[in-house]
């Protein structure tokens, strides 16, 4: 409450008059001290921008525990307010932390587009994203997975559980809010494709309850095992009257089992099925010419989303585990040639057209002549649409169809309060030129008259 502190439930939330049933203060609960990017002092009445008054104090904003929402076998869901028993619980988890050897990720935060969201807030290693009792429960868990005996658990189980954890690192941080009350899930701190400091941060349980949202005990059973479960009995959903029924038919009727080769020898003369790579895809050197019946991938949606600034996140966490891997050598996962539009990394428009053209070209030399290059995309300015457009058509391609699909929810989080939000992706299926019945100078002015259309329509829309 803004006088004293207590928890006060409200009977009807929509009212803009209410009294506290500690000490009896009446308030608005819909004003409060603080927007979005400001507060105002409730002594002096001085309004000060937020991230002003964080760099003048040094460090990372420091929270305090004010209440807790559990749920009691007979009155169900509730809040309370700290006592001091479970403020003397997280002080011997950070003194725990100080005193134990604990795995604790050291790797700074660089500079960037969305790093420079945090940095400014005097974030300055990725630890600082967590609280003391947050990174001791990290690091006991990742502990107890490394430390499984060898008659429960091998290597591959291990990093099995490993990639687990790394999902539940988005939902418990410092930087997750509450989702609803009404169904107890955390918002996870990559719901808005940022990094953005939380005034009023949710601190989840880490190993998780029957009913909680984002733990590892519940991905485990939501996520891990249920993934499992479809590849050893893969099916589809189809409905049909209005009623949902599972269909399992070819090639959907048998389990769904990686056999890995080392080469394109291996793999096309033996039951081998799968070769994974990490590595550049502008050169798919380990392919022969005119050998794969489709590329399917997703590039980077323009400058939407800086995915290395924000991948570093995780990598940080798991480089601790994953060291012996050659794709965890490096300080970060930034890449000179990661095909994205950011000018704080020196990363031009030219430059992702570019980048996507090497790719596409690469595609092009590895498909066979009926082949297909399909992806997606989206984007709500007019470059990013013809950047794309230039690198399919430079890279020897034409776009034989395109498909619209929900992309993003109406409501959700990535799309509340932008301008010229886009709900849908485009598929786009490619293939090789010339496109039948379609000469080369035809095609030409079509894309004449689209950008000749375009920019017609982008001064009337002025």
């Amino acid at each position: 409450m803004p006088q004293c502190g207590a928890i006060s439930i409200l009977p009807d939330v929509r009212k803009e008059a209410a009294t506290c049933s500690a000490c009896g203060h009446s308030y608005n609960p819909h004003k409060g001290s603080a927007t979005a990017s400001s507060f105002t002092c409730p002594t002096c009445g001085s309004t000060h921008r937020i991230v002003e008054v964080v760099r003048q104090i040094g460090h990372v904003p420091e929270h305090r525990l004010y209440a807790l929402d559990y749920k009691c076998a007979r009155h169900g869901r509730h809040y309370k307010t700290q006592t001091q028993e479970d403020l003397d619980l997280f002080t011997k988890a950070k003194q725990q932390l100080q005193t134990e050897d604990n795995l604790i990720p050291k790797a700074e935060i660089p500079d960037g587009y969305n790093t420079r969201q945090i940095l400014n807030f005097n974030y300055r290693y990725w630890s600082d994203c967590f609280n003391e009792r947050q990174l001791y429960a990290l690091s006991t868990l990742i502990k107890g997975i490394l430390g499984l005996p060898p008659e429960v658990s091998d290597k591959n189980t291990k990093e099995f559980l490993i990639l687990l954890l790394s999902s539940c690192l988005e939902f418990n941080n410092m930087f997750c809010s509450f989702k609803g009350r009404g169904t107890g899930a955390v918002r996870h701190m990559f719901s808005h494709h940022v990094l953005s400091p939380e005034k009023v941060p949710l601190e989840n349980n880490l190993w998780g309850t029957p009913e909680s949202s984002g733990s590892f005990s519940t991905l485990y059973y939501s996520k891990l095992r249920k993934a499992k479960e479809w590849c050893l009995r893969p099916v589809e959903r189809i409905i049909n009257g209005g009623k949902e029924k599972e269909l399992i038919a070819p090639p959907l009727d048998k389990p769904i089992e990686a056999r890995f080769a080392h080469s394109w020898v291996e793999l096309v003369n033996t039951d081998a099925n799968a070769i994974v790579r990490c590595a550049s895809s502008t050169s798919l050197v380990y392919i022969p010419d005119q050998q794969v019946d489709a590329v399917i991938t997703d590039p980077p949606y323009f400058d939407n989303v800086n995915y290395s600034e924000l991948a570093d996140f995780f990598y940080a966490w798991l480089g601790l585990v994953l060291k012996d891997y050659p794709e965890f050598q490096g300080e970060n996962t930034r890449h000179e040639e990661e095909a994205i539009v950011n000018l704080t990394q020196g990363k031009t428009p030219d430059f992702y057209q570019d980048m996507l053209f090497r790719v596409f070209r690469e595609a092009h030399r590895v498909l066979k002549d009926e082949g297909a290059l399909v992806f997606t995309f989206h984007h709500a300015t007019d470059d990013a649409w013809i950047r794309v457009f230039k690198a399919i058509q430079d890279a020897g391609f034409y776009c034989a169809a395109a498909w619209p699909i929900q992309g993003e929810m109406s409501v959700g989080v990535p799309l509340l309060g932008k301008k010229n939000a886009i709900e849908h992706d485009m598929i786009l299926v490619c293939r090789k030129w010339p496109p039948p019945n379609l000469s080369f100078s035809r095609w030409d002015q079509v894309f004449t008259r689209i950008l000749v259309e375009t920019d017609s329509l982008s001064q009337r829309t002025l």
